[in-house]
C-alpha cells in the first residue's frame, strides 16, 4: 500500500504517510519533500504480526508454520 501511496504522492494527490525507507531515493532526488522540518511528522510505529489460531485452522499450510517459527524465534 505504501507504494500506492507514494504514487499518487509524486503524481501530485497530496500528502502520504511513508516509510522513511519507502522514500528515501526520492526524498534525495527531490522527487518528494517532507511536510515540514525534519522529524516533524515522524512517528515510530509498532508491527503486529497476527494469525488464526492454529487449532481452529482448517488448514495450516506448511509455508505459514514455519514463518510464524521463525518469528517467534527472533522475535526480540
Amino acid at each position: 500500500m505504501a507504494e500506492s501511496l507514494k504514487a499518487m504522492a509524486l503524481e501530485g494527490h497530496g500528502l502520504a504517510f511513508l516509510p522513511a525507507s519507502s522514500v528515501k531515493k526520492d526524498l534525495r532526488a527531490r522527487r518528494l519533500a517532507p511536510a515540514g522540518d525534519a522529524g516533524a511528522w515522524q512517528l515510530t510505529m509498532d508491527v503486529r504480526i497476527v494469525r488464526e489460531r492454529p487449532q481452529s485452522a482448517r488448514v495450516v499450510k506448511p509455508a505459514a508454520a514455519a514463518l510464524w517459527e521463525h518469528l517467534a524465534r527472533t522475535a526480540g
